[in-house]
């Protein structure tokens, strides 16, 4: 058979991910004739076996912390919005200082 291809009378396509594997709950996909893994967006590489940084550039504000999981600020009571920079019940806590207030 000509490469790419098998069976009795070269029918068959070769499953390039047959012998692929994909680890983190990634998907094995042919493209192009290769074996390509497709991670979810928590893990990277070419077998999906990095786990990826998903706080990395995230700033949670006023006491939040972000989630490793998920990359979200997990906000302090009272805070709220995607970097807890939202008072709940309304309003902002961004006054452009320092959260720090010296007394």
């Amino acid at each position: 058979c000509t490469e790419g291809w098998t069976g009795e009378n070269c029918e068959e396509p070769v499953d390039v991910c047959a012998d692929f594997e994909c680890q983190n709950d990634g998907t094995c996909r042919a493209v192009s004739g290769a074996a390509v893994c497709i991670c979810p967006n928590t893990h990277e590489g070419t077998h999906c076996e990095t786990a990826k940084d998903l706080c990395a550039g995230v700033e949670c504000h006023n006491g939040g912390n972000c989630i490793d999981a998920t990359g979200v600020c997990d906000c302090a009571d009272g805070f709220t919005g995607p970097t807890c920079d939202a008072v709940e019940g309304g309003g902002s806590d961004d006054d452009g200082g320092d959260d720090d207030d010296a007394l």
